[in-house]
């Protein structure tokens, strides 16, 4: 009987450890996913969309872009900051399922939280970028 017992609260350790693994949580530090940065670099105009990834990853960098420089860190405060190449956004976040909402200067914008990966389209420019958890 104490096999059986054992065996149960291990089982029980081991499924409270996994859920205190879970994704759901998207406070940390992210950074910029370049592979989708790429894409919408050569998407937003007609002259990058027939350059080739590495030409645009060389381009992006001459300009201060890149995966060190461009960073969304979520903080367990209910605040977040956005650094984009040393510019700096801060404001609040909240979450609602797989929605985070960022809220900077009055402006809420919707971002998708699945996977460890934030996903944010910036409409105005016609772009969807991807931060990837560190």
């Amino acid at each position: 009987m104490k096999g059986i017992i054992s065996l149960i609260l291990v089982a029980l350790l081991v499924a409270a450890l996994f859920v205190g693994c879970s994704k759901s949580d998207p406070v940390g530090t992210y950074k910029i996913d370049m592979d989708s940065l790429i894409e919408a670099t050569k998407n937003e105009s007609d002259k990058t969309k027939d350059m080739s990834n590495e030409e645009i990853k060389d381009l992006l960098k001459t300009i201060g872009m890149t995966e060190d420089s461009m960073s969304l860190e979520i903080k367990k405060d209910g605040t977040f900051v956005l650094d984009l190449s040393g510019d700096k956004t801060e404001g609040t976040w909240k979450q609602d399922g797989s929605k985070l909402t960022l809220t900077a200067e009055n402006e809420p914008i919707d971002v998708d939280f699945s996977d460890g990966k934030i996903t944010m389209e910036v409409e105005e420019a016609g772009m969807k970028l991807i931060f990837v958890k560190k």
